[in-house]
């Protein structure tokens, strides 16, 4: 897998305003994405992420994070999924994207 990108989990609490965080995410230089960690889905992407995958904020919201990983990824990517949904804990991760 490239080791050149990694996979950074950022958690918010459903109670935070939703423009919160929103000026840092907009000017962050590296990809951030906002994930339903229930569903997968993509919410949001901020302008770094889609520069560097080539999709529009519509697009993004079609795909789902496993979407942006190889299949070999896709194990890891549920556990990480599933410990967020048991834990609630915030996770930090390396899995590689595309």
């Amino acid at each position: 897998m490239p080791q050149d990108r990694v996979y950074i989990g950022f958690v918010r609490r459903r109670d935070d305003k939703p423009g919160k965080y929103l000026a840092l995410i907009n000017a962050a230089e590296d990809a951030i994405f906002i994930v339903d960690f229930a569903t997968g889905r993509l919410l949001e992407a901020n302008p770094a992420a889609q520069r560097m995958f080539g999709y529009s904020t519509e697009e993004f919201t079609e795909l789902t994070q496993r979407m942006l990983h190889p299949p070999e990824a896709g194990a890891e990517v549920d556990n990480l999924s599933l410990q967020l949904n048991t834990t609630g804990r915030e996770l930090a991760s390396a899995a590689s994207t595309r």
